[in-house]
């Protein structure tokens, strides 16, 4: 047993801190936005969930209004460049830097929270969905398991 605390505490000792510079953060913003705009449609509500799951990927707990205020200005920037550059180059860009299966999984998890944000899941973001799931080259087993568990946090939010 006590080998098993210390080995929770060296692993959580080790884990690298992230910060805002990292270019697979900027991905992550950048397919979520790809989210959010799939309906043509960008609410306050996804924004903030956008932000909300960034602070807790980068384990910033109650980040300061600063750094929320920095978060939603890049998630910002994320839809412009969706609209300026094409979905498809953003895709194709923030894709390419993720190799891991498990941030793979993780990716469309947090895509697929986006999109049901609302409540509802527009023809146009089950679409988007479809082509994150190729993007990222997960089965549909993969993706149903990461739809469950988005499923799955809702329900205990309540949402």
């Amino acid at each position: 047993m006590a080998k098993k605390a210390q080995a929770k505490t060296r692993a959580s000792k080790s884990k690298p801190q992230r910060d805002l510079s990292n270019p697979k953060d900027r991905a992550v913003l950048d397919v979520l936005a790809l989210a959010m705009s799939a309906d043509n449609l960008v609410t306050s509500e996804e924004i903030s969930l956008a932000v909300s799951q960034m602070q807790k990927l980068l384990q910033l707990g109650k980040a300061s209004g600063e750094v929320t205020a920095q978060l939603r200005a890049q998630v910002t920037a994320s839809v412009a460049a969706c609209q300026q550059e094409g979905r498809a180059q953003v895709q194709e860009r923030a894709l390419a830097l993720f190799h891991d299966p498990a941030e793979r999984r993780m990716l469309f998890a947090l895509a697929a929270s986006i999109t049901c944000a609302d409540h509802v899941v527009e023809a146009s973001e089950a679409e988007f969905l479809v082509k994150l799931r190729a993007g990222l080259k997960l089965t549909e087993a993969e993706a149903l398991q990461a739809m469950a568990g988005v499923a799955a946090v809702m329900a205990r939010k309540g949402a």
